[in-house]
């Protein structure tokens, strides 16, 4: 919660708690967006560059050189990648949620097989990351992305696989396809800030796709089963996903939720929002020290009960003013 949110607590205590108007400072439709799109948006995006740039660096290493330590270079890179895009995919806005950039990250890959095949028919000459993503954006859905590089550097025998055709080549592509991609949604966003400065319509058609991703995000958390507490690095997705819905929340370090909610005196709306995130974050610190059936299931009922406070108590709030 920021300093405006706090002073205006401060100030409710006094005698604004006793009356339904609106404070004369309420927050803006475009200073949320705004504040948004600079500080939750580019930030996540920006260490989503970071993440997949390491991860081109890594598969090329590894490619020069098989080893266990690059291996291991390898897959770290890809869990760090992997937990930039969970922070962004749980709730993806404006370009982020474009088949381009979602294709890469969330369309599952095919048999190892399969890839190790279609390995054999990619281009043969070295490519620039802009070759690359040509290239791989042609490429049907299972044969790209970041899904492609987890089956095979987490296989059970990656080195091995990794020597089979040209598959190493494949993953380093694929990487470089990423990094550009990521690249281009960059500049998608940079130009969506700057055009969104002129456009007086757009910041209220963001508003509506924000909260709509908040509701989505929520309901896709509340609808982990416990089974899913098995899967691979399941705990480290939907703590990045949790950390991702949270800063969009609250805003991180600019004007969020609370803020919007408060200046206009939604004060038990807030504060029901805000103890019901800290109910999901605390379910997912616990799942991160024992990913069990149990841990899972507070995962998601803790989710659909911030679902339902912001499909309920938020809109019907909002909507009033």
């Amino acid at each position: 919660m920021k300093k405006y949110a706090l002073l205006l607590i401060c100030t409710w205590l006094g005698s604004a708690l006793a009356t339904n108007t609106p404070t004369a400072n309420k927050v803006t439709t475009p200073e949320l967006t705004l504040s948004i799109m600079n500080q939750v948006i580019t930030p996540q995006v920006q260490a989503l560059q970071t993440a997949a740039n390491e991860l081109n660096q890594s598969t090329a290493a590894l490619c020069q050189q098989p080893s266990e330590a690059n291996l291991q270079q390898a897959q770290q890179a890809y869990l760090r990648t992997f937990s930039a895009w969970q922070q962004i995919g749980i709730a993806p806005l404006g370009p982020s949620k474009q088949p381009p950039t979602m294709r890469l990250f969330t369309t599952p890959a095919r048999s190892t097989a399969e890839l190790a095949k279609q390995s054999q028919t990619m281009p043969s000459h070295p490519m620039t990351d802009g070759e690359a993503h040509d290239y791989g954006s042609q490429l049907p859905d299972g044969y790209l992305g970041l899904p492609v590089i987890a089956s095979v550097l987490f296989s059970d025998t990656p080195l091995s696989l990794l020597q089979q055709d040209s598959m190493c080549a494949y993953i380093n592509w694929q990487a470089k396809t990423i990094s550009r991609q990521v690249t281009i949604l960059q500049y998608e966003w940079q130009g969506l800030i700057r055009g969104a400065a002129y456009d007086i319509a757009y910041p209220g058609q963001l508003m509506t796709e924000y909260l709509q991703a908040l509701e989505a995000g929520s309901q896709r958390l509340a609808s982990f089963k416990p089974q899913d507490s098995a899967r691979p690095n399941i705990a480290q997705e939907v703590n990045a996903n949790i950390a991702g819905l949270s800063a969009l929340i609250t805003g991180a370090n600019g004007i969020g939720l609370d803020d919007y909610l408060l200046s206009r005196q939604h004060q038990s709306q807030w504060l029901k929002t805000q103890k019901q995130l800290s109910a999901l974050q605390q379910a997912g610190q616990k799942l991160t020290q024992h990913a069990s059936e149990r841990n899972a299931k507070q995962i998601s009922i803790a989710a659909q009960l911030l679902n339902d406070t912001l499909r309920s108590d938020v809109a019907t709030a909002l909507r009033r003013n």
